[in-house]
């Protein structure tokens, strides 16, 4: 047992940096593609990605988020190997059906967001669903069978490849749409790269469409597929309806601002590692086990998102020229509020509920979040302008987090001040609340700019905030990670 504890943990923190380095390296790839396109093709992408990402969640019927609760639950290999052929020959179906149905609707698209480029990506919306599904599916596959080396490794050769294939392109002069094609044909090759490997570890699957194990499957998938569709029509929300109130370019400064940090990686890593266990000690009716392990796991993310999310928003504007360059920087505000959003990614709020399978519950509170930032979108975008669907967003996620934390500790029999360790992170949050504003009147008045810029001068306070940090919270931080580990 006490092994099975190690592995939890040795597990998250793998995957954690897996996570943390793919996650650089694709922040690579939007600091490249920021400053080699114009604000017209930054546009044009990030419109195209948009489409992509909403109607795949429409319609992919919750299957992506299915591998860790069955593999979990999987008693033998023959159970493993039925579940995997079912998920990819559904998930391949599904995901060329998607590509279909966006080229159908392409006209429609083009007109919304008054862009006649998007007509010759017509090849790329129609494969890339399909291949951006199969890649996404890898870490799961990896993690369920504790190859979490494997995870690493494969997120660093698709984004390493991704980036040569930009700067390629950009040495040798190659308009934006032979990029879009690089782009498809390397997702291609690393897609078709994750079913030899699932064919590998499932010792080999077959393409097969058992309508009974489906229909099993979609009993859990589905309530959970739909409020995964509502959750990332939330999240991309802001952007759709910003598309149709503003040129190309002025939506590329609002995507790219409103791009969330991948500081939430730490989370999702525990997330990721927690769900199996979690589904294993529901069944076993260890709830006690269930609420430590997630006190844990969400204060030891705390720290690290915390300092990171304050310190994005205290150093906003340097953080966008960093990233995106000087073009981008009217969109520093926008970029601020989305930091606070990341306070909000310190866990997985509907984790235990899904766990439970309570996924229907997962839905309809993200229908309500859905429909109050829908309508905050047109209340507050009046009066503030490009901010305002910012700050819906925030307030939408809040309430969803809200309803969900309060029907989790329902489920798990103990008070909704129990379930959560809100006292710690009042304080992480409280003290780096203060060190930020600490440091926003020290960059104010210190001259470190004039002689070595003022990205440079952010970074040094960073630094110098991180050690403070660390020392405040060393001894605390270790406690919690040998709990965590010992639950």
């Amino acid at each position: 047992m006490k092994d099975d504890k190690k592995q939890i943990g040795n597990d998250a923190v793998k995957v954690t940096i897996a996570k943390i380095i793919a996650q650089a390296l694709s922040m690579v790839v939007a600091m490249l593609m920021a400053r080699f396109l114009t604000l017209e093709e930054n546009g044009t992408y990030s419109q195209v990605i948009l489409v992509i990402n909403m109607v795949l969640s429409l319609f992919m019927l919750g299957l992506p988020n299915s591998m860790n609760y069955y593999m979990g639950r999987a008693e033998n290999k023959e159970q493993k190997k039925q579940f995997l052929s079912t998920y990819y020959a559904l998930n391949s179906l599904l995901g060329l059906g998607v590509g279909v149905i966006l080229l159908v609707f392409m006209p429609l698209v083009m007109k919304y967001f008054d862009n006649q480029a998007l007509k010759s990506l017509w090849l790329f919306m129609l494969l890339y669903p399909w291949g951006k599904i199969i890649t996404t599916s890898a870490e799961n596959l990896y993690i369920v069978y504790h190859k979490t080396n494997s995870v690493l490794l494969y997120r660093v050769l698709l984004s390493g490849a991704i980036i040569v294939a930009i700067i390629i392109a950009h040495i040798i002069k190659l308009n934006f749409n032979m990029y879009m094609l690089i782009l498809l044909v390397i997702t291609l090759v690393f897609s078709a790269v994750v079913l030899l490997e699932a064919n590998k570890l499932g010792e080999g699957i077959c393409v097969k469409l058992s309508f009974g194990y489906i229909k099993q499957v979609l009993a859990f998938s589905l309530p959970l597929g739909l409020a995964t569709a509502v959750g990332t029509i939330n999240i991309e929300l802001d952007k759709f309806m910003i598309g149709n109130f503003v040129d190309t370019a002025t939506h590329a400064v609002y995507t790219n601002a409103s791009k969330e940090m991948p500081v939430a990686i730490v989370a999702s890593a525990f997330t990721a590692v927690l769900l199996p266990s979690f589904s294993k000690y529901f069944k076993e009716n260890q709830k006690d086990k269930v609420v430590q392990l997630w006190g844990h796991s969400t204060k030891i993310a705390f720290y690290i998102i915390c300092f990171l999310s304050i310190g994005m928003f205290v150093f906003a504007p340097d953080c966008i020229r960093v990233l995106y360059s000087e073009k981008f920087i009217s969109g520093s505000n926008i970029f601020r509020v989305y930091c606070l959003v990341l306070l909000l990614r310190t866990t997985y709020f509907g984790l235990v509920l899904n766990a439970a399978g309570k996924t229907k519950f997962i839905f309809y509170s993200a229908l309500a979040s859905l429909g109050i930032n829908f309508v905050l979108n047109y209340l507050l975008y009046i009066p503030l302008g490009l901010i305002g669907p910012a700050l819906a967003t925030l307030i939408s996620q809040i309430i969803i987090n809200g309803f969900q934390i309060v029907y989790s500790a329902k489920l798990l029999n103990v008070k909704v001040s129990k379930i959560f360790p809100w006292k710690g992170i009042g304080v992480i949050f409280l003290i780096n609340v203060i060190l930020g504003i600490c440091f926003f009147f020290i960059k104010e008045y210190l001259v470190l700019d004039y002689l070595i810029g003022t990205e440079m001068e952010s970074i040094v306070l960073a630094l110098v905030w991180l050690c403070v940090d660390f020392l405040i919270f060393k001894k605390s931080a270790f406690k919690e990670w040998h709990s965590f580990n010992n639950v």
